[in-house]
């Protein structure tokens, strides 16, 4: 009896959205990350890879601090703005995560730090409300699970090659 609860258990939680932070060590985490961003910026400046580079340590913060997994927040980033904290969107949206609207209340999006924070809890309440990382991503876009866009697929994708 006691076996078939532990793998009802292992299935459930198999099942549930797999981007939890600590599915994996902190170094596997900041190893991909500087892997994607090598691929990402593979024909650019030193100077555009470091400035990548020197925000693993927030990231992996964030990542910690809301349960999220640094790899969707680096692909959030490299979407939204391409690690340019500066960068404003045609509709107002600001830095590194091209927040906007309600997810940037409280927050100083001026600061790096809070760019990662309003961002990365935004994702965190894509995994609590969305039933896949594909729709998180789509909420993270839409502020809909369901709304589903070729830049939420496109993000899926990479996530499931780079987790």
């Amino acid at each position: 009896m006691k076996k078939i609860i532990f793998v009802l258990m292992i299935i459930l939680i198999s099942r549930s959205i797999s981007a939890q932070y600590f599915e994996r060590s902190e170094t596997y985490y900041r190893y991909k990350i500087v892997s994607y961003i090598d691929s990402f910026f593979s024909n650019v400046s030193l100077a555009k890879k470091k400035r990548a580079i020197d925000l693993i340590p927030e990231i992996l913060r964030v990542g910690k601090k809301y349960n999220v997994c640094p790899i969707m927040i680096t692909i959030t980033i490299s979407h939204e703005s391409s690690f340019k904290s500066d960068v404003v969107g045609a509709i107002g949206e600001i830095g590194l995560m091209q927040v906007h609207g309600v997810a940037a209340k409280g927050f100083n999006l001026k600061k790096v730090r809070d760019q990662l924070e309003a961002g990365t809890r935004t994702l965190k309440m894509g995994l609590q409300r969305c039933d896949d990382v594909q729709e998180v991503f789509n909420y993270y876009m839409t502020g809909n699970c369901n709304v589903a866009t070729g830049g939420s697929k496109r993000r899926y994708k990479i996530y499931q090659n780079w987790k």
